[in-house]
C-alpha cells in the first residue's frame, strides 16, 4: 500500500467530501471535465476514488474549494440582506 503525504491526503479528503455533499453531479462533471458516469460511480462506490488518477482527484479537490467559496459567498450575501 502506498503511503500518502499530508498534501495528497488533503486532496483526497476534499474529493471525498465533495462527492458526499448534495452538490449537482452534472455540474461537477461539467466543471471538472470528468465524465458524469465516472462521478456517479465514485459517489455510489467511494472506494473507486482511491483507484482513479491523481489528476481527477486534484480536479475534484479544486472544485471543492470553488464550491465551498461559492457557498460561503451566498451565505454572506444572504446575511447582509437580512441585516
Amino acid at each position: 500500500m502506498i503511503k500518502l503525504n499530508e498534501e495528497s491526503m488533503a486532496y483526497l479528503n476534499k474529493a471525498r467530501t465533495l462527492l458526499s455533499l448534495k452538490a449537482n453531479r452534472k455540474h461537477i462533471a461539467k466543471e471538472t471535465g470528468i465524465p458524469y458516469a465516472t462521478i456517479r460511480t465514485m459517489v455510489s462506490r467511494p472506494e473507486r476514488l482511491e483507484n482513479t488518477t491523481w489528476i481527477k482527484v486534484m480536479e475534484l479537490a479544486a472544485y471543492y474549494d470553488k464550491y465551498c467559496n461559492q457557498t460561503t459567498n451566498k451565505h454572506d450575501r444572504t446575511q447582509k440582506r437580512k441585516n
